[in-house]
């Protein structure tokens, strides 16, 4: 485990085993419920995802927490198989989710509803490894205002961002498909396509009366 404290309020830490985010904290006497800003490094699975939904506001059940966090930098992380399951959703849109076993994490993928209501989140960082957005990952994230895509993504699925705080957003030249509604809600005002989209379902900036520029 590395440990880093930058500044004065972001904490970096390096995972070597996936699953390890809690027990850490615990070691390290980390009130995971009072920081703002974390960088992680490493695997993480769905036992760490449970936490930083806490961390961020709303456990597993969505219940709410007292976490603030608001900056989450997941760039040298790898989501990987394995751990808990990270949310159970208190409801969800028809035909988005068979069974809540589809909220146990995938390899690379920001699975269905994984940070759904996460209300302190301003900014998130995805992986640099991440391929796929699946539904409803960010849903009624309000004060969630910019999310980096990375460049490596390729699939973002049905209201992945459904009704968050979403202001701008640069949808990197490796997607090729953005499902139904999936930025419907937000509070857009600027959209970037990237050059390899071949396919933009029905819906996806309804309800965006903000936005004001889409460069293609």
């Amino acid at each position: 485990l590395n440990v880093v404290q930058q500044g004065k309020s972001v904490l970096e830490l390096t995972l070597e085993t996936a699953g390890s985010l809690k027990r850490k904290m615990e070691i390290l006497n980390i009130d995971y419920l009072k920081v703002k800003k974390i960088v992680l490094e490493g695997d993480i699975n769905g036992s760490d995802i449970r936490l930083i939904r806490e961390m961020a506001g709303v456990n597993y059940i969505e219940k709410e927490t007292n976490g603030v966090l608001e900056y989450l930098d997941l760039t040298n992380v790898n989501i990987v198989e394995g751990g808990e399951i990270y949310c159970y959703p208190d409801s969800y849109k028809p035909g988005t989710l068979d069974k809540y076993e589809d909220c146990y994490t995938k390899n690379n993928v920001i699975g269905n509803c994984m940070f759904r209501k996460c209300k302190s989140l301003k900014k998130v960082l995805l992986p640099y490894s991440c391929v796929k957005i699946e539904n409803e990952s960010f849903a009624y994230c309000k004060n969630l205002g910019t999310v980096d895509l990375g460049n490596g993504l390729k699939e973002i699925d049905n209201y992945t961002f459904y009704h968050s705080g979403v202001t701008r957003i640069r949808i990197p030249d490796s997607t090729t498909e953005v499902g139904k509604c999936a930025f419907a809600g937000c509070s857009l005002d600027n959209v970037i396509l990237g050059s390899g989209l071949k396919g933009i379902e029905e819906s996806v900036f309804s309800g965006c009366g903000n936005l004001k520029q889409i460069e293609i």
